[in-house]
């Protein structure tokens, strides 16, 4: 009120340092709050205030930048994410016999979508998922059609809503078009 609309470089910057290093938004703090103030959403539009000025952390916003781009965090191509699916159903072969990466087999019980470190560094979470679902006798699949498979959407902590948008409607949309009962989500 005291500075009618002007606000210093300096201060928005330590509101920016605040409402992205102090605060992960987990929600534990409105639950607590005796005035019953959302303190997440109040968080959460502090984020948007501060993307839509810039002032977002260089990590987070490389990453809203490959989602814009290729609606994955790691900038992984479609098809290095489809060799990737190849590669680790050979591989996975050896420890069983009978592995298979369905991909984009319509009327699923679930849909598996992988966070995009997964292909990229942590190749191996893709075969156990899919140890997992044959053993228990699963059906299931990944998707490979378009390019919405990456289910972290890194954009939603800086509040940029379009991207965000973008990418858990091209989750659901895959579902829709392969019929899947249910959508299962790394983390």
């Amino acid at each position: 009120m005291k500075r009618k609309g002007k606000v210093e470089p300096s201060l928005v910057y330590d509101i920016a340092r605040v409402a992205f290093t102090e605060c992960n938004i987990c929600h534990r703090c409105s639950l607590y709050c005796p005035f019953g103030l959302d303190i997440t959403f109040i968080i959460g539009l502090v984020r948007r205030f501060c993307f839509l000025l810039g002032v977002v952390p260089q990590r987070m916003f490389e990453m809203n930048q490959a989602f814009m781009a290729t609606l994955n965090q790691v900038w992984m191509s479609q098809s290095d994410y489809i060799d990737t699916l190849f590669w680790r159903e050979e591989e996975g072969m050896y420890e069983l016999k009978n592995l298979r990466m369905p991909m984009d087999i319509e009327g699923v019980e679930v849909i598996w979508y992988p966070l995009a470190a997964e292909p990229k560094a942590g190749v191996y979470h893709i075969d156990r998922i899919a140890k997992i679902f044959q053993v228990a006798g699963v059906k299931w699949t990944m998707v490979t059609m378009n390019d919405a498979w990456d289910s972290s959407n890194m954009p939603m902590f800086i509040r940029d809503f379009f991207t965000m948008q973008r990418i858990v409607k091209g989750l659901y949309d895959n579902a829709a078009r392969l019929r899947a009962k249910k959508l299962v989500l790394t983390e």
